[in-house]
């Protein structure tokens, strides 16, 4: 019988992606998401590394591609996007049950893309059964915050 917490030697690749990705500031919903996406096991408290080494070697793997800041700043168009996406799906079947739209960034906004994300939010607000929230969720310096528009 091995005794709970006992150090498991012998890593694979996922040792790398371990000591790779210990250094981000891992939000928790992530890791849940792509343990659950994955069909991994995952510790539900400790230290990030014990958490992360919990995990399966596709779920590191997943971790390992995303989550690095790569590409440009969100800019207008895209938020333009990202407005009608939140709109088409509070206009469905169940959009009443949408309150909250968040659009996460690795790489940040630009200045302009936040005033039109609040500039559209804002026309929403007269409408009590229409209203949604929009927040951006930026990830920068292993910082994870989230801002409501």
């Amino acid at each position: 019988m091995v005794k709970k917490g006992f150090p498991k030697f012998g890593m694979s690749q996922a040792g790398a992606y371990v000591t790779a990705l210990k250094n981000y500031n891992l939000p928790d919903f992530i890791l849940k998401l792509v343990a659950k996406d994955t069909n991994s096991e995952l510790l539900e408290r400790g230290r990030i590394d014990d958490r992360l080494q919990s995990m399966n070697d596709d779920a590191l793997e997943l971790l390992n591609r995303i989550n690095k800041a790569t590409g440009n700043a969100i800019n207008k168009k895209d938020v333009e996007k990202f407005y009608q996406i939140a709109d088409d799906v509070k206009s469905g079947e169940h959009g009443t049950q949408l309150i909250d739209a968040i659009y996460g960034s690795s790489v940040g906004f630009k200045g302009d893309a936040l005033i039109e994300l609040e500039n559209l939010s804002k026309s929403r607000k007269d409408d009590a059964e229409n209203k949604l929230e929009f927040k951006t969720a930026n990830f920068e310096n292993r910082i994870y915050s989230v801002v409501k528009c």
